[in-house]
């Protein structure tokens, strides 16, 4: 099962909240770091990367993907096990209805980072009967992520990012010699920290990235860091 569900609203989402007023990490009034008891699944990361053409459209690459997917996981679970929490693999379920499940799972994260990114990160938009509480959750049936692990937590993490075709880049390169703008596309991700217990999101943040290549560990391993700066422990 691929975690693939709502990154073009996330990262729409995303954009707007960057250039809010608001910014930085939120977490839940209860949270007050990961405790060192706890045992975090690492969901696989959602992962989307993209090509700009020379036109200006955006294709979906799956073998860049792949590769960034893959980087980023193990960036993840290095970046975890530093703050000496114990990571535990996620198990995908086999049968049919836990795999609908977690696909339902998937896009309610979707969904619910949407809803963060927008009413929580842009003051204008602020929803009255929330005020100032962070109180955001995928529900008690978020309690599966656990399979028969053990784990506490579940570290859920989108991330999307969009390089320019060699043809793209040498237009850029036209461009700038008379003055033009230079667009390469924008690395964005979110993050949520998810108490299994009751399915709340304990933890959230999202970063912006204009520059790094999710196609290479190095790269990869600063758009986690990045993200995952102000997760307390």
């Amino acid at each position: 099962m691929r975690w693939r569900a709502g990154l073009t609203v996330v990262v729409a989402s995303v954009l707007l909240a960057a250039g809010a007023a608001r910014a930085g990490a939120q977490k839940a009034p209860t949270f007050a770091g990961v405790p060192p008891e706890a045992r975090v699944v690492l969901v696989p990361p959602n992962v989307q990367l993209s090509e700009v053409t020379t036109g200006g459209t955006v294709e979906s690459r799956a073998d860049w993907t792949a590769e960034a997917a893959g980087y980023v996981q193990a960036a993840l679970a290095e970046e975890l096990q530093k703050r000496r929490l114990a990571v535990v693999r996620y198990q995908a379920p086999t049968d049919g209805a836990a795999q609908r499940l977690h696909g339902q799972l998937a896009l309610v994260h979707g969904l619910v980072a949407h809803v963060i990114l927008r009413h929580r990160y842009n003051e204008r938009l602020k929803l009255p009967s929330k005020g100032e509480r962070f109180d955001w959750t995928l529900g008690p049936q978020a309690a599966s992520l656990a399979g028969d692990s053990g784990a506490t937590h579940a570290l859920v993490t989108e991330f999307a990012d969009a390089y320019a075709s060699g043809g793209r880049v040498a237009l850029n390169v036209a461009a700038a010699l008379f003055g033009g703008p230079i667009a390469h596309g924008r690395q964005v991700a979110v993050a949520s920290l998810v108490d299994l217990a009751t399915g709340d999101i304990v933890w959230f943040n999202y970063a912006v990235g204009m520059t790094g290549d999710l196609r290479g560990d190095g790269p990869a391993r600063q758009a986690v860091q990045r993200l995952l700066s102000e997760l307390p422990q």
